[in-house]
């Protein structure tokens, strides 16, 4: 059963980002980094494989007209810009209160860096929703909470990991649960195809 919220008089709101899908290759290969850093973590609370997805702008609550709008966005978007290569790059981390978010970042890519700047000026020109264009730091996640071994502190975590795969897609995913389980619902994704 997927969650939904309710906002003000029963209107009923999303959670929402912008990403790009990957395709069960890359998902696969994700999976097999997770396990190297499983064996050396103490606890955390990992991405499910189906979850795996590369962000390229969080948005937040948003209403049905409020999506509507997010879907011409997206649709202008993928119109102005063609597929690109993308290659998996070494691990990092965010620390929270001793905790880390665990990530493996990207190639220096620049059109990853254009396509993220397209996202922000069309939701910023077409909406009223202020869009916060902090520094953009391209990763998946793949853990939240995660406790390192001790004897995993000052070593390398994973192998580095060569994957190339091509981004082909911008998707509007919702954020919710299904039967209590965090999901990543696409609720519209297109194809990139520059028509300039």
């Amino acid at each position: 059963m997927v969650a939904t919220k309710e906002a003000g008089q029963g209107v009923r709101t999303m959670r929402v980002f912008v990403g790009i899908a990957l395709k069960e290759k890359e998902k696969e290969k994700l999976f097999q980094l997770q396990n190297q850093l499983k064996q050396k973590t103490e606890k955390g609370r990992f991405t499910d494989l189906n979850n795996f997805h590369l962000t390229l702008q969080f948005i937040g609550e948003v209403s049905s007209e409020e999506v509507r709008q997010l879907k011409e966005n997206i649709t202008m978007v993928s119109k102005k810009i063609d597929p690109f290569d993308l290659q998996f790059d070494q691990m990092g981390q965010f620390d929270k209160k001793g905790k880390k978010v665990m990530w493996i970042g990207l190639k220096m890519q620049p059109a990853l860096f254009q396509l993220h700047d397209l996202v922000i000026k069309e939701i910023a020109k077409q909406t009223n929703r202020l869009i916060e264009n902090k520094s953009y730091i391209p990763h998946i996640t793949l853990g939240r909470g995660i406790v390192l071994k001790e004897e995993a502190q000052h070593t390398k975590i994973l192998e580095q990991s060569a994957h190339h795969f091509t981004a082909e897609n911008i998707t509007l995913f919702e954020s919710t649960r299904v039967n209590g389980r965090l999901a990543y619902l696409p609720v519209l994704q297109k194809d990139l195809q520059n028509q300039l």
